[in-house]
């Protein structure tokens, strides 16, 4: 089984200025195009594809399922949901940020995992993931098993591609590529 993370596209706003509301920008519209252009050729082993319910990655998901002709786009509110995780490094040695932040993660984590354990495990099945910056650094922390500090120093772009893959007969996640923009 792989798990396909793809970012949101772009809405045009500072990322921490953003609101749930925002609306992709034409580039955004754009890049997702891209990426859906990308992986056009393995769209007939997308076993799902699920996307946060907010506006900027909903629509992500929209355009993504139309360009490659797919139907069945199902949201995922609290799994994929976005949250609060804009801390720096540094700030992790104090103890009630670092007490904050990973009460924030564990969180995101726990919902994030028991939606995994709903989807199918096949060796082939490919999940498609259509979310946000900081859920895709909590998710593949909690899949791979890093910490904290870690997780915070992942950035990922718009539109990029990240790919877990789940081995089962070693009953592990390893992360095959992560924030891949070649496509833009």
């Amino acid at each position: 089984m792989k798990l396909c993370f793809v970012r949101h596209g772009t809405t045009g706003l500072v990322e921490q200025r953003q609101k749930a509301e925002d609306i992709l920008s034409e580039e955004g519209e754009i890049q997702i195009r891209k990426l859906a252009q990308r992986v056009d050729l393995y769209k007939h082993s997308i076993a799902t594809l699920t996307s946060s319910s907010l506006t900027r990655a909903y629509a992500s998901a929209e355009i993504f399922a139309e360009t490659l002709g797919l139907s069945g786009l199902h949201t995922a509110n609290d799994a994929l949901r976005e949250f609060s995780l804009w801390v720096d490094p540094q700030d992790l040695h104090t103890e009630e940020i670092h007490a904050k932040s990973l009460g924030l993660l564990r969180a995101a984590q726990n919902e994030f995992m028991d939606f995994v354990g709903t989807l199918s495990h096949e060796k082939d099945d490919v999940h498609f993931l259509i979310t946000h910056g900081n859920l895709i650094r909590a998710a593949i922390g909690s899949l791979i098993k890093t910490n904290l500090e870690t997780i915070v120093r992942l950035s990922v772009s718009n539109a990029s591609l990240s790919v877990v893959e789940y081995d089962g007969e070693k009953d592990y996640y390893k992360l095959i590529l992560f924030n891949d923009t070649s496509h833009l």
